[in-house]
């Protein structure tokens, strides 16, 4: 089994993790920059990205089509896209304490899970799909762009989403 970890800003900060993954999964990882990701020779069984390069990443996998094992970091964490037991207790942590911009930010590595992995069943939030039949709501919810957007002035089914949805 091989790995990479991709940086784009913090050479440092990759070579740190890769002594971090190296212990952790028991491989060796190939520490690269994303402008050299493609002389790779065979695709690994694990990569890592820094978080700022999260997009970078899922290019990089659609592109190869590929399905390894994945993990992001940050100055302050490192974890598996999968194996989720830290940011779940950072998570409740924060939902307890009333921490909402950091629910947001761990929300939105869960949803990079479930973009890279396809996934039926989401981790991130919401979980349902709220079919909206105009934008002219005045209600002020957190999660809603009408929280700080006037909206598009589109009437009552005139933006033709559920003709879109039916396709």
């Amino acid at each position: 089994m091989k790995g990479i970890i991709l940086y784009s800003d913090d050479r440092q900060r990759a070579l740190e993790m890769k002594a971090v993954l190296e212990a952790r999964r028991g491989f060796p990882f190939e520490v690269r920059d994303f402008d050299h990701v493609d002389g790779f020779s065979e695709k690994p069984d694990y990569m890592a990205a820094e978080w700022n390069s999260r997009v970078k990443l899922l290019d990089v996998l659609q592109k190869w089509g590929t399905d390894p094992g994945v993990a992001f970091y940050n100055e302050t964490f490192v974890s598996d896209i999968d194996d989720t037991a830290e940011i779940d207790a950072a998570l409740e942590k924060a939902v307890n304490s009333r921490q909402w911009e950091i629910c947001k930010s761990l929300n939105l590595f869960y949803l990079m899970g479930d973009i890279i992995r396809k996934r039926d069943v989401l981790r991130s939030k919401p979980t349902k799909l709220q079919i909206e039949t105009t934008d002219l709501c005045n209600a002020k919810c957190i999660m809603c762009s009408h929280a700080y957007s006037e909206g598009t002035g589109i009437d009552i089914l005139q933006s033709g989403i559920i003709d879109r949805l039916e396709t």
